[in-house]
């Protein structure tokens, strides 16, 4: 060891800078080669961990790595189960985490509604929102088909014309495809796509009763032939809800719940039937039931605001 020490003193600052480069690259390509079946193809960057860390302190270092690789091939972390039956709301909601949208619906608006915010803000205001396609975003960019500008109005009237030509596509393909064999789960196709018209407001008010009608008419041919479809009684209960049907309405959902459909979604549709009727103390006997309503950001206020003083839970 003496003599090594002596044999290294009399090398110049860059031969010894040399041989920590030579030795730093062998450690570097030996620990690198016993982690690659852990890390694939991201085995560059394990090597540039190593050759830097055996650069920046080339003693130290060694046993470092050594350490390293050995608690990542052979120390396994101790697996965590919870004995859990059912998922405990309350629970779920002081642990789950905080998702903070870069846009908020309020601040879309403003910023499509906004005549001194530039083009380019406004146009990547829409291609978010274009990205996303659900209904709150549709009535959203209609806001900007009244902007004065004229690539947000076209951009907006493209995307919603390109929603509503695919809807269209996809309904005629169905139509025919019912003509030729008649069977009920075409019939349900086709209702489901005449509601999604309804859903996102595609449709003109003059077309809205005869699309209703068509809801209702190839919803009722598939249910002669699937009567235990908890999702045709969904869809026939939130058209008869919307003709304002509301016996029609409720019978058609508490079907959907007997028939296998989430009671937590169906109630809200109940509670806004009873809300119509007038019947307010059975509207907030229904928000008391509906424990996942906490984690739709929609309809959270409405049922805070019906649970105050609420009643106590019990079942439909």
């Amino acid at each position: 060891m003496k003599t090594l020490f002596l044999s290294l003193s009399h090398l110049s600052i860059w031969e010894l800078y040399g041989l920590s480069i030579v030795f730093a690259l062998i450690v570097s390509v030996f620990a690198t080669y016993l982690l690659k079946k852990h890390y694939g193809s991201r085995w560059l960057y394990v090597f540039l961990f190593f050759f830097l860390l055996n650069i920046a302190i080339p003693l130290l270092a060694l046993p470092i790595t050594a350490w390293i690789v050995f608690y990542l091939l052979y120390v396994k972390p101790k697996p965590y189960l919870a004995e859990t039956e059912i998922i405990d709301s309350k629970q779920l909601k002081e642990h789950f985490p905080v998702i903070r949208r870069i846009f908020g619906e309020g601040s879309m608006i403003e910023t499509l509604k906004n005549p001194n915010l530039p083009t380019e803000l406004k146009i990547k205001a829409l291609s978010t929102l274009a990205d996303s396609a659900t209904r709150e975003s549709f009535q959203i960019i209609k806001v900007a088909l009244a902007d004065r500008d004229d690539q947000v109005r076209l951009l907006s009237f493209s995307v919603i014309d390109k929603m509503e030509k695919q809807l269209t596509h996809r309904l005629h393909q169905a139509l025919n495809d019912y003509e030729k064999n008649k069977a009920p789960l075409a019939a349900k196709t086709i209702a489901q796509l005449y509601w999604e018209l309804i859903y996102y407001e595609l449709s003109s008010e003059d077309l809205r009763n005869y699309i209703l009608e068509a809801v209702f008419k190839y919803s009722s041919i598939a249910l002669s032939d699937l009567p235990h479809d908890p999702s045709l009684h969904q869809l026939l209960g939130k058209a008869a809800l919307l003709k304002q049907k509301y016996d029609l309405a409720a019978d058609h959902f508490l079907k959907a719940i007997e028939f296998g459909a989430t009671r937590d979604f169906i109630i809200p549709y109940l509670a806004e039937i009873y809300f119509h009727k007038g019947d307010f103390p059975e509207v907030k006997r229904l928000i008391a039931q509906a424990g996942e309503i906490d984690f739709n950001n929609r309809l959270y206020p409405i049922a805070a605001m019906w649970r105050h003083n609420e009643s106590p839970k019990t079942d439909i």
